[in-house]
């Protein structure tokens, strides 16, 4: 992740702070020229840019609010939350649709996501350990030690040595016997699909839960006290004990953790027969990978009968199924970037997944992932924009299936498809990108702050791109976007 330049006070650079001595003319002048100039005191006293030079004491970007009336890192996370969750994170992980499921928004939010939660990313790891930073994702991840993905905050400068060191020695104040402070939410989407003799269950995961229990039911609504109730269940499970074929199924999920059990899901049913698929699908077909700078899009061929595929990656030929990196539950158009590195080649098989079984493989396709800007500037291509601004800065959040506004820049043809004459879904009557009429393309607007946005100036929760960056990103636009 490139190190950006720290901004602040309307993007002048912070240089260093010469000390005023309490009580001098100096100061008195300061204070002065201050106060006729509207400066606010606390208004410049944080960087983002993770300086060595950032005092521990340095509060958040607009003062303090109640979670720290201190203004300085005293071990409790409300101070973390003031200086560090909320300015530094909160502008991605936010809301219904957090990254990860994880909301670092409020105190609440920050305590109840994170203490004792096990992660999305590497699930076996809880992203809060009690008493045990070395062994917390979220400790891991903004040191940039963590197994998967980039540092965090992602788009943004990493955080100062106060900063991490502030989270660090929260962690491991806590009792190894802390848990969340509240329940998990509802999970949602909850779907039934009928097998012979079968039903197989799916829903989407819920913030905060460390497992899940199904309740099935012969009528509705769903009695979860009369119901028959099946604990430590994980989405795509399959019911089978004591199910018959012709008979409806009605079913609802609820997500658990150490502080208690949610609401109930969604009800889905299902009426298992014969004539459900009682053998795996056959092999996809027609496997395929587009190379991107340390990256590859894998697309192909549905099967019949499929419900998932799961997707084989190895580093020589022909792949071993049983010794190749699996990555389940994928989709054609797949970008694979865990672990990838540019120059060196990977081998690709995917399998179709049913209620019966998986599949044979598919063909085999090989990949030799290269940057998309080999001289490692800006050309006026979207090649180098992508390695140079998009990957680095936007990929963290607009990433994946369900990507914020459904705008995914984790790859170069994800990138093109989802931004050149595509209607913005903050507003759609603009178009994401306008060839030839960057003044009139959304995605310039964004990234420049330009008024009349909905929302805030991208990226979120990171510095502003530089004068450079958006310039290049304008002349890309207005030379057609190519």
């Amino acid at each position: 992740m490139r190190r950006g330049t720290s901004a602040c006070c309307g993007g002048v650079e912070r240089r260093a702070i010469v000390p005023i001595r309490p009580g001098s003319a100096a100061l008195r002048l300061w204070l002065l020229l201050a106060a006729a100039s509207g400066i606010y005191l606390a208004a410049c006293n944080h960087s983002s840019s993770g300086d060595a030079t950032n005092s521990s004491t340095a509060p958040s970007a607009g003062g303090t609010t109640g979670n720290c009336p201190a203004g300085a890192f005293d071990g409790s996370l409300g101070c973390i939350q003031d200086l560090v969750f909320t300015p530094r994170c909160a502008g991605c992980h936010s809301g219904s649709a957090a990254p990860q499921g994880l909301s670092l928004d409020t105190l609440a939010n920050s305590r109840d996501l994170t203490v004792g939660v096990a992660s999305s990313e590497v699930p076996t790891l809880r992203r809060v350990a009690p008493a045990d930073a070395a062994n917390s994702y979220l400790y891991q991840k903004v040191l940039g030690t963590a197994a998967v993905g980039t540092v965090m905050p992602a788009g943004g400068s990493p955080l100062s040595k106060p900063e991490t060191d502030a989270i660090r020695d929260w962690i491991n104040s806590l009792s190894a016997t802390a848990t969340p402070g509240t329940a998990p939410v509802a999970p949602t989407g909850l779907t039934a699909a009928a097998g012979n003799q079968s039903v197989s269950l799916t829903w989407t995961s819920s913030a905060g839960a460390s497992g899940y229990t199904l309740y099935r039911s012969s009528s509705l609504p769903v009695n979860l006290s009369t119901a028959t109730k099946t604990t430590g269940v994980a989405s795509g499970v399959a019911d089978t004990a004591g199910i018959v074929n012709g008979t409806t199924y009605y079913y609802a999920v609820t997500a658990v953790n150490s502080a208690g059990e949610s609401p109930a899901s969604n009800e889905a049913s299902a009426t298992p027969s014969a004539a459900s698929p009682s053998v795996a699908p056959p092999a996809p077909t027609g496997l395929a990978a587009t190379t991107g700078n340390a990256s590859i899009t894998l697309t192909w061929s549905a099967s019949a009968g499929a419900t998932s595929y799961t997707l084989y990656r190895s580093s020589r030929s022909p792949v071993t199924l049983s010794t190749a990196t699996r990555t389940p539950g994928v989709a054609s158009g797949v970008v694979d970037t865990a672990g990838i590195a540019n120059a060196t080649t990977y081998t690709y098989v995917v399998t179709a997944v049913n209620v019966a079984g998986e599949s044979a493989a598919s063909n085999e396709i090989a990949a030799t992932p290269m940057p998309n800007c080999p001289a490692g500037a800006f050309d006026g291509s979207l090649g180098c924009l992508q390695d140079l601004i998009f990957t680095p800065t936007c990929s963290g959040c607009h990433a994946g299936a369900s990507p914020p506004q459904g705008l995914s820049l984790d790859s170069l043809s994800n990138t093109r498809a989802m931004t050149v004459n595509m209607s913005s879904a903050e507003q759609p009557s603009v178009l994401r990108v306008k060839p030839a009429a960057a003044a009139n393309s959304y995605l310039y607007l964004k990234v420049t702050g330009a008024s009349g946005i909905t929302g805030v100036q991208m990226p979120s929760g990171g510095s502003p791109l530089t004068s450079a960056q958006t310039e290049a990103i304008a002349g890309w636009i207005g030379a057609g976007a190519p």
